[in-house]
């Protein structure tokens, strides 16, 4: 792909979207159709090659069932409705996500109890979600793939084996190597910031049948055999999305293998800096967006980069209990006498998301870490050690 120009600042984020031509067949067999919306051919036709893509990584379980709509925010909420919980039931979620998880939970009428995620993975495990429900009636958790990290399915299926408490992953970012447990649900989004965009868009996958079904159900009003037979919404995915969506897949192996390069270019140099980490398993994955641990805080590094005109972005900040609309209507999943979440609290002041994208070249990721390096050690910063 032609790089921006190296005089240019350095962006943090550059969507990599179909080129009108590569968009022009599937346009035209919708024009052909004359079928724009209402899970049409195209809709059906990227759901299933969405679905054959997630069976493949581990097709020893039984088959993956899905739902394509029209926004990941959207699968969340319907993913917690198939869920069927009584209203004002508790959902736990990690505080280091997006605000759209929390926010998820509202809207379907539940309430999130906020919790601490693990300084070793920077997400919340299955034990931490058991110690949590053996204090308070958790009714579903919802962990979260932090940064597009993947989420290891197989310890979620075996805390719902022994709970009994549904799991839904919030993997909005992590649709490149994230895997569909045996009975932990799935939500992804194809926003086009994502890794595989479409524009707006997201998914559910399960390899549960009639929870998809639910959900299948529900994002065309609860409609079926011609009247509402569940509480439900318009979440459809337009046959527009789904021409996007089927463009991108055509793409798919450039792309993945795209962002693969410019994330190891970054794994490269971190080991030549101190004061500076990736996140945990970033040497193995690819995450959906590059974020890394400083000694700086993240705001004194975001202001000096600016001056070098490179783009930077703080994910996930302030974490969730630090929004009054969140806050005010959440519960926080606290240790007796802590007023806060300890590991958030500390490790968002120095996270910070740095320039990731198909238009990158090495050069400009050499410019950043060079960037970072001159900065991590000066004296008189405060750490976070």
């Amino acid at each position: 792909m032609k790089p921006l120009d190296q005089e240019q600042a350095i962006a943090c984020l550059v969507p990599s979207l179909p080129a009108p031509d590569e968009l022009l067949p599937y346009l035209n067999r919708m024009a052909e159709t004359r079928w724009y919306s209402n899970q049409g051919p195209l809709y059906s036709e990227f759901k299933q090659a969405v679905i054959a893509q997630l069976s493949s990584r581990n097709p020893e379980l039984p088959p993956v069932h899905g739902e394509v709509v029209s926004s990941g925010t959207a699968a969340l909420e319907l993913a917690l409705m198939a869920l069927k919980l009584a209203p004002g039931s508790y959902v736990l979620v990690p505080a280091l996500t997006f605000v759209a998880s929390a926010l998820a939970v509202l809207r379907v009428g539940l309430v999130p109890v906020i919790c601490d995620i693990d300084a070793d993975s920077w997400q919340l495990t299955p034990d931490m979600a058991k110690k949590v429900a053996n204090q308070r009636p958790i009714a579903a958790v919802l962990p979260v793939a932090t940064f597009g990290i993947p989420v290891e399915t197989k310890p979620w299926d075996d805390f719902v084996e022994d709970t009994q408490i549904p799991v839904v992953i919030d993997a909005a970012a992590a649709f490149a190597e994230q895997k569909v447990g045996q009975r932990s649900n799935l939500v992804v989004s194809f926003h086009a910031t994502k890794l595989l965009g479409i524009g707006e868009g997201g998914g559910v996958f399960s390899r549960q049948p009639d929870f998809i079904e639910a959900i299948h159900k529900c994002s065309n009003f609860g409609l079926h055999q011609g009247a509402s037979q569940e509480t439900g919404f318009n979440a459809k995915l337009s046959e527009y999305h789904a021409a996007v969506g089927l463009a991108q897949l055509a793409r798919w192996p450039e792309l993945y293998q795209g962002y693969r390069e410019c994330h190891r270019w970054y794994m490269e140099r971190i080991n030549h800096w101190s004061g500076i980490s990736s996140q945990p398993g970033a040497e193995h994955f690819t995450p959906g967006v590059e974020v890394l641990l400083l000694e700086c805080e993240a705001d004194f590094v975001q202001s000096q980069l600016q001056r070098q005109s490179i783009e930077t972005r703080r994910w996930y900040y302030p974490a969730l209990h630090c929004h009054p609309a969140i806050l005010s209507k959440s519960e926080l999943a606290t240790e007796p006498g802590q007023d806060g979440l300890a590991v958030v609290d500390r490790m968002s002041q120095y996270l910070l998301g740095f320039p990731y994208h198909l238009y990158l070249t090495e050069q400009e990721v050499d410019r950043v870490m060079q960037a970072i390096g001159e900065l991590t050690p000066l004296k008189g910063v405060a750490s976070h050690a």
